[in-house]
């Protein structure tokens, strides 16, 4: 499994993990719909908390419950229970996978 953050016609990056060699799963949508599948009432506020849009750090600082849950959600695509919402590799942008601003501890030039 390889995490990326990718993004599409010019919007801002989302998080995603690559389907073989050729798809990007988009993870906070994908766990949406897969939630949702489930009968999770507020299934759009948790996949936005496991997997957030535009950080990897976010999903990283989730520990074992956002992979557990990615686990679970390639599971779902592999036995074909899980339709992903997924796009060809060859229709994204791949960026870096940590994003966002510099913190301004990095950014100060000692005095």
């Amino acid at each position: 499994m390889k995490i990326v953050r990718y993004s599409q016609n010019g919007h801002t990056p989302r998080l995603g993990c690559l389907l073989g060699e050729d798809r990007v799963m988009d993870l906070e949508a994908s766990c949406r719909a897969y939630l949702g599948g489930k009968g999770v009432v507020r299934a759009a506020v948790i996949a936005a908390a496991l997997f957030p849009a535009d950080s990897t750090r976010g999903f990283l600082e989730g520990g074992v419950t956002t992979q557990e849950t990615l686990a679970a959600l390639l599971e779902g695509v592999k036995s074909g229970t899980l339709q992903p919402v997924a796009y060809p590799l060859a229709s994204v942008r791949l960026h870096a996978p940590i994003g966002g601003t510099t913190p301004s501890w990095i950014r100060a030039s000692p005095s």
